[in-house]
């Protein structure tokens, strides 16, 4: 799949470098636990009853798109948060995260790049966003309520950080979510949310449908 309708001005130079990309990892709270998928495609919780699953898709050069579905294959209605988590692989002291609230998005600055951070689930519009440290991901301090599922906010960090977006998803039996999380990287805040705009609205291109 391919955007189509990007403006020909933010289109691919064929002689810029591609940076180092943002590492995604995914995640799940549940009943005050967090489940996270290093290094693999699919996770089951809860003996089976729910499923997280993710999948890169082909979108455009510089779109990095996944989408995550979660399935409840249990009998009862469960409420979960789906994470979202993505950091520099090789994070510098001077590199900025910060969340933007007029563009409800991530910026990852570095010293070359920017990269956007977005996602969109069909049946939760709302998301959190947050940056914080990134040795803080494998540990209860992303909270500030654990037994909510609600996370600490921070607007801003710098250096080795992670930010994370959640999207709180009610499923009852046998029905699955949908959430789409893309990273965008250019040179201009300018160019990625005309890019971002354009994924937004060229649902042809949008893998949720």
């Amino acid at each position: 799949m391919n955007i189509k309708t990007v403006p020909k001005e933010i289109n691919t130079k064929s002689n810029r470098k591609i940076p180092k990309q943002l590492e995604f990892i995914p995640g799940l709270w549940l009943d005050g636990s967090t489940y996270w998928l290093k290094g693999v495609s699919e996770k089951l919780i809860l003996d089976g009853q729910l499923l997280l699953k993710i999948q890169q898709e082909h979108v455009h050069s510089r779109i990095r798109f996944y989408t995550l579905q979660l399935s409840n294959h249990g009998a009862k209605t469960k409420r979960a948060k789906v994470l979202a988590m993505q950091h520099h692989p090789e994070p510098a002291k001077s590199d900025f995260t910060f969340v933007s609230p007029a563009d409800n998005v991530i910026f990852h600055l570095t010293d070359d790049n920017i990269f956007m951070v977005n996602g969109f689930c069909k049946s939760t519009p709302e998301k959190e966003c947050t940056i914080l440290p990134f040795w803080n991901i494998n540990s209860n301090q992303i909270w500030s309520s654990r037994e909510k599922g609600s996370l600490k906010y921070q607007p801003m960090a710098k250096g080795d950080t992670a930010g994370l977006l959640s999207f709180d998803v009610v499923l009852n039996p046998k029905e699955t979510a949908k959430i789409g999380i893309w990273s965008i990287y250019g040179e201009s805040k300018s160019e990625l949310l005309a890019l971002n705009k354009s994924l937004l609205k060229n649902r042809l291109a949008f893998p949720l449908e």
